[in-house]
């Protein structure tokens, strides 16, 4: 029943193509046998097959921060995922009494499955480098061809997936020993060591300095160095030196962390420099810099609220005009020196203002109530009753 309905649905499918084929052709007025040679003349394929509608391959690197990390996030799960198969082969091996061969989750042995994930994750960086240069190359200022470097580190990446797969620095690591008849320590292992290290090193610094830009890409360049740096000690037998297995575990983590640490770099470079090229990142000039250094040079303590808000009323205050100041510093320096006066004997006609000994609730008897300033609201409502007093005559 299953397959009968899948062969209708496949039949429904075809009918429906046709007709969208015959549709851009198919005009009533025409005869019918120009409508069947248009029919037959039609496109195989609809306009959804055209090249402007398929994907482009930047559409494959991630743009979102979000992103970024759930590829970061399934790398580590897969890693993790390995390392555990690794940590129960030799309980697996026991069980089974070697009547299955589990060397691909063996640790120690050459292409196992954490070799192959390796490589996967640096051919796919060897990928991710070619897409930058392809945009960093048309970058307007770089006149000295920096963007060349990406060339470089991919053709380094592929390098580096050939070795973890086929165990590439084994044979240089021999041929080196036979050549010099020095094998110093680790069973010749300084040889591949000090050349990964000395190239390495220099590749470091020329991608930081490369990627400044982004403080991301170069954060995650730094702890992808640290991984390396980690997993080159174990090699060398300078931690876990005492257990084997665990020191094979801990130095395929470490490089596969690095690994994936360094692929996280790339994408983090590429979409700075894919939104750099659209012009969503903002351009901040060295002169602009320089400014902003000085301002905070200059004003160390801008940030503290109260001196900012105190600062702006002294620049408000200066900005009213000279004349208005100076008149309301008179009246107030006229009030604050008048003297209190006494109140007299005789009533005040009605439309007088208030003495100032009233306003302070004087009674009149010089001997009871000593002079005394007014207050603030006092001297307020003096001048409030004076200026009436001035309108209605």
């Amino acid at each position: 029943m299953s397959f009968r309905d899948a062969w209708q649905r496949e039949q429904r499918r075809r009918r429906v193509l046709v007709d969208e084929s015959a549709s851009a052709g198919n005009d009533s007025s025409r005869p019918r046998k120009q409508r069947e040679a248009s029919v037959a003349n039609a496109p195989s394929y609809s306009e959804s097959a055209r090249l402007a509608e398929q994907p482009r391959i930047w559409d494959v690197v991630p743009r979102r921060r979000f992103s970024i990390a759930v590829v970061l996030l399934l790398g580590m799960t897969a890693a993790a995922g390995i390392e555990l198969l690794a940590a129960h082969h030799r309980h697996w091996s026991w069980s089974l009494d070697g009547r299955v061969d589990l060397s691909v989750i063996d640790p120690t042995v050459r292409g196992n499955l954490a070799a192959w994930f390796s490589s996967l994750v640096l051919a796919s960086l060897a990928v991710l480098f070619v897409l930058i240069y392809s945009i960093r190359r048309h970058k307007t200022n770089d006149y000295r061809g920096r963007y060349r470097l990406w060339l470089w580190a991919a053709a380094a990446a592929l390098l580096a997936s050939l070795d973890a797969t086929a165990g590439l620095r084994a044979t240089v690591q021999d041929a080196l020993v036979l050549a010099t008849g020095m094998t110093w320590i680790a069973g010749g292992g300084t040889w591949t060591a000090t050349a990964y290290a000395s190239v390495l090193s220099f590749a470091a610094f020329a991608l930081a300095f490369e990627m400044w830009r982004s403080k991301l890409a170069v954060v995650a360049l730094a702890a992808a160095a640290s991984a390396y740096l980690t997993a080159a000690t174990i090699r060398l037998g300078w931690l876990l030196a005492d257990a084997p297995l665990a020191a094979w575990m801990a130095q395929s983590s470490a490089a596969m962390l690095g690994h994936l640490l360094l692929l996280l770099t790339g994408l983090l470079y590429a979409r700075h420099v894919f939104l750099d090229a659209q012009g969503a990142v903002p351009v901040r000039t060295a002169s602009a810099t320089r400014r902003t250094a000085k301002k905070k040079k200059a004003r160390p303590d801008d940030a503290q609220p109260k001196r900012r808000l105190l600062s702006l009323r002294r620049a408000d205050k200066q900005r009213e005009p000279a004349a208005s100041r100076s008149r309301s510093a008179k009246r107030t320096s006229d009030l604050d020196e008048q003297p209190v006066k006494r109140r007299s004997s005789s009533k005040r006609p009605a439309a007088t203002a208030p003495d100032e000994e009233e306003l302070a609730g004087g009674t009149g008897d010089s001997s009871a109530n000593a002079p005394r300033r007014l207050s603030k609201a006092e001297r307020k409502r003096l001048r409030k009753q004076r200026r009436q007093q001035r309108e209605a005559a």
